[in-house]
């Protein structure tokens, strides 16, 4: 199954760092081949939130996730089960000031879920 990792920084804004314990965190789920894909995004501030409905369509500035909550990351993984998801979530080295919602994925046909 597929999961994906969305990573929510409760903090004041600041630009994600790299860090050597993402880094191994990566790798040991690289050689498990629970390593699909991730990013860390730019800052919020460059955000753009596009809101369609009823023929109209309004653009604005910044993120829609609320106030003091920002996405600041996304990380694919395949693994066996919705619980091995979440230990990977809690084994992930983000510092304690985060959230992380962990999510399956659906496939193309997708309704099943």
């Amino acid at each position: 199954m597929r999961f994906m990792l969305l990573i929510y920084d409760n903090a004041e804004p600041d630009r994600p760092t790299r860090s050597v314990h993402r880094d191994e965190w990566r790798r040991r789920l690289t050689v498990t081949g629970e390593w699909v894909s991730g990013r860390l995004l730019a800052d919020a501030c460059l955000t753009r939130t596009v809101r369609v409905g009823h023929g109209d369509t309004e653009v604005r500035s910044g993120g829609s996730t609320g106030a003091g909550r920002r996405l600041v990351g996304c990380f694919e993984v395949e693994c066996e089960s919705f619980e091995r998801a979440v230990r990977i979530a809690a084994e992930a080295p983000w510092p304690a000031r985060r959230t992380v919602e962990v999510r399956p994925l659906m496939d193309e046909a997708g309704l099943e879920m």
